[in-house]
């Protein structure tokens, strides 16, 4: 398995996490680390953050740095591993429409997690970068590796018993069934990969937030969340801080926030806590991604 370091950006919606993932991704490119940035929020803002059109195939934006747009529907259609020995048991059950997978229920996380591992067996990036989802989506993506083994145990059981079943009434025709070897090694695969991501030495993992009390309780619930699924996050960035201003309405907000950032403070003491302010502009493009680079590192 390919030794690439590994870095999730996590955390409620509209908090600015593409920005801050795409900043760290340019840093650490320019830092000569063969980088690649991977949004798995199906509201994808990358392209949009780094004013390129992006999709399922990493595109290169700059000098060690390609991004990509996740696309789970495509990510079904390519040959994994896991891809093809579904595609071929199916075609052996007769089922040649294989479209219908894509009505299973968790099957877009399930593909999106399968493509990822593609990326992070194959060894070509020093660091891969994780654009996820707002929070309860992103919990959902995270959980698979937890519950992967489970679902390709009933997977292949299920594809035994249907195929057997097969072979019975086909007398004549070679069916070939999936051997308890096949699954076990599909089965070690993924866990490899959920060790992978859940080993600090190789995984690190983020949580942006903005100081705001339902923000601050959400964050709570994720770390919890996160935690049992055997991610371990140890960076907050809290973001949009207002600057000090004179302005009545300003200096209000900026009280409310002061007294926020206090609470973070003390609620993730064990954090490594970086603050970051509200800029004038909105943030978009390469130019404007280093500058919040520049304060993050």
């Amino acid at each position: 398995m390919g030794k690439s370091f590994f870095q999730l950006f996590a955390g409620k919606g509209g908090v600015g996490k593409t920005s801050l993932a795409a900043a760290s991704a340019i840093h650490y490119a320019s830092m000569g680390e063969r980088t690649l940035i991977v949004s798995i929020d199906p509201a994808h803002s990358l392209s949009d953050s780094f004013e390129k059109n992006l999709d399922s195939e990493p595109t290169e934006i700059l000098n060690n740095l390609f991004a990509m747009e996740l696309d789970a529907k495509k990510a079904l259609k390519r040959e994994s591993s896991l891809t093809k020995r579904i595609h071929y048991f199916m075609r052996q059950a007769g089922l040649h429409d294989i479209d219908l997978l894509e009505t299973l229920p968790g099957i877009d996380e399930v593909m999106a997690y399968d493509m990822l591992v593609e990326f992070i067996e194959s060894g070509k990036y020093d660091r891969i970068i994780f654009d996820t989802a707002p929070s309860g989506h992103a919990l959902r993506f995270l959980s698979i590796p937890k519950y992967m083994d489970e679902w390709l145990k009933k997977l292949y059981c299920v594809m035994r018993q249907v195929l057997g079943t097969i072979q019975i009434v086909k007398k004549h025709s070679r069916i070939d069934i999936p051997s308890y070897k096949l699954e076990h090694e599909e089965r070690d695969r993924m866990l490899k990969i959920y060790q992978t991501l859940t080993n600090p030495k190789r995984t690190s993992l983020c949580i942006v937030m903005i100081p705001e009390k339902m923000c601050i309780a959400e964050t709570e619930r994720l770390v919890a969340k996160l935690s049992s699924y055997g991610f371990q996050a140890k960076n907050i960035v809290v973001n949009q801080i207002l600057p000090k201003r004179e302005d009545e309405f300003l200096k209000s907000r900026r009280a409310i926030q002061q007294k926020n950032l206090e609470i973070i403070r003390e609620k993730f003491k064990g954090f490594e806590i970086k603050e970051l302010p509200l800029f004038k502009t909105e943030i978009y493009g390469v130019n404007e991604l280093k500058k919040i680079a520049s304060i993050l590192y």
